[in-house]
């Protein structure tokens, strides 16, 4: 089975997911559509063989249009990113 990087360093009541990640890590943003995505997390960019990076609250898709620069964890949640094909996201509700 192929690796599949998942990142998860975020906690409730955090500033926002984006600031959070570039104060911890190797994390790269861009502006697409108004929306702020995470690019790159250290030596992985989106593209690379098919995977870009996706993020998730609680084990879920966040889906289109949430901006990392703007979402901020409430109380018990989880957030993350895994790099994966757009085709492996499970889907949201």
């Amino acid at each position: 089975m192929a690796e599949r990087a998942h990142h998860r360093f975020f906690q409730a009541g955090e500033a926002g997911v984006a600031i959070t990640a570039r104060e911890r890590y190797r994390v790269e943003t861009a502006a697409r559509d108004g929306v702020i995505e995470v690019v790159g997390i250290g030596n992985r960019k989106n593209g690379i063989d098919g995977r870009n990076w996706q993020m998730y609250v609680n084990s879920r898709s966040s889906g289109p249009g949430r901006s990392v620069d703007t979402y901020i964890p409430v109380s018990g949640e989880c957030v993350g990113f895994r790099f994966e094909r757009p085709s492996t996201a499970p889907k949201t509700r």
